[in-house]
């Protein structure tokens, strides 16, 4: 029990390591507060009309009067939610957030025409060869999602509707500071262009095709090849990576239903981008470091972001030229849990509460213990050195 309050931000007195959930470090020159800001009751204002009009400008635009896909319609009912919300008195980050939610992602698809896949080569063959080292899971998965129209259709509903999922979160946020932090966190993502140039490939249903997910090729000399008509937005996984934002998001500053909801949210993402053909495993756990370089960067700890974003690098790198494919499985497995593990929890804030019983309240001093090891190996070496005081003893 203590061990869930403590992972929950609820600070234990005495001694002990103690999580602060609120935000202790500056953030664009200001402190945020987590004193949350309740809805008032429903007012009409020209204001609120205003930006109203401009959300359903903006849905007739798009996709009312273009080609459109489930994204679009599920983006553009989070927009319609973000301007509803000015009726109840919500404060926001941004002067338009409407936009900020509008632009990257209309803009995106025009990105990929700097990336072609008629011009650049692909290495969906490399990635499919080294995700030999976890089984093919993504087969498994999209067998067990494919085993009836209702389970196919969920998981569209739960793979395209993300940015609905993210306004959602964007609302329960409890102020505009937090919601100021969570717009530039997302603005930030668009440097997956960046990676997706490094490293092309369009995930394994774009390589395979109809043939997926019954018959994942035993590829002996895979290599980069042409393959034209795709999208290359696989590595890093954007899907992943959002709801892994989310997630941290929800568990540092929102309260227990949105904390669920979010936990949720990020298993079945992980289920339906693999069961759907769209990524790599390898993909995902590249993920982990790039949402937290996002996160480290939105809070201006330049070491630890650019750290997270050379281990992206790196990878990255190491799959385009098949580096990878020459390590042994156990390495392999090694290297994948390196990746993941101390990005896991960039959220957490580590503070020590050392009370002297002989000292007045005025004089107990905290002292962040915090930084450079995750919350998970912290408490393994907390763990392995009370046992060894015991055995001592």
């Amino acid at each position: 029990m203590a061990f869930i309050k403590e992972h929950f931000g609820c600070c234990s007195r005495g001694r002990g390591v103690t999580i602060a959930v609120g935000d202790r470090s500056r953030f664009l020159g200001q402190m945020p507060t987590l004193a949350a800001k309740k809805p008032t009751e429903f007012r009409f204002t020209r204001k609120a009309v205003a930006y109203m009009a401009l959300s359903l400008s903006l849905m007739w635009f798009w996709p009312f009067s273009q080609e459109s896909s489930a994204y679009t319609w599920f983006l553009s009912v989070g927009i319609i939610l973000i301007s509803f919300s000015r009726f109840y008195s919500v404060e926001h980050g941004v002067p338009c957030p409407e936009l900020v939610f509008f632009i990257p992602a209309h803009m995106g698809w025009s990105l990929f025409a700097f990336i072609p896949s008629s011009k650049i080569l692909s290495v969906d063959e490399l990635l499919l060869k080294f995700d030999e080292n976890f089984g093919y899971v993504e087969g498994s998965l999209g067998k067990l999602l494919q085993c009836h129209p209702v389970v196919i259709f969920l998981s569209g509903v739960f793979y395209w509707g993300i940015p609905l999922a993210g306004v959602l979160v964007y609302l329960a946020l409890p102020n505009a500071e937090v919601r100021r932090k969570y717009i530039i966190t997302n603005l930030l993502a668009t440097l997956l262009f960046v990676f997706y140039r490094i490293c092309p490939a369009a995930g394994p249903h774009a390589l395979i095709g109809t043939a997926f997910p019954g018959a994942i090729p035993n590829l002996t000399e895979p290599h980069a090849r042409i393959i034209p008509n795709l999208f290359f937005n696989a590595m890093p996984s954007g899907h992943f990576t959002w709801a892994l934002l989310l997630f941290w998001f929800a568990l540092r500053y929102c309260g227990t239903g949105t904390r669920v909801g979010t936990t949720v949210f990020l298993f079945l993402t992980f289920l339906c981008t693999l069961g759907r053909g769209e990524h790599y495993v390898i993909d995902l756990i590249v993920a982990v470091p790039f949402a937290s370089g996002l996160w480290t960067l939105a809070e201006r700890k330049w070491g630890r972001a650019g750290l997270a974003m050379l281990i992206v690098l790196l990878w990255c790198v190491a799959l385009k030229h098949g580096w990878t494919l020459a390590i042994p499985r156990t390495v392999a497995w090694l290297a994948c849990a390196l990746t993941v593990a101390p990005f896991s929890a960039p959220y957490l804030t580590f503070v020590r509460n050392e009370q002297n019983h002989g000292e007045a309240p005025s004089q107990h001093h905290s002292q962040t213990v915090q930084n450079h090891l995750p919350f998970t190996l912290r408490t393994l070496c907390t763990l392995c050195r009370s046992r060894l005081l015991g055995s001592k003893g």
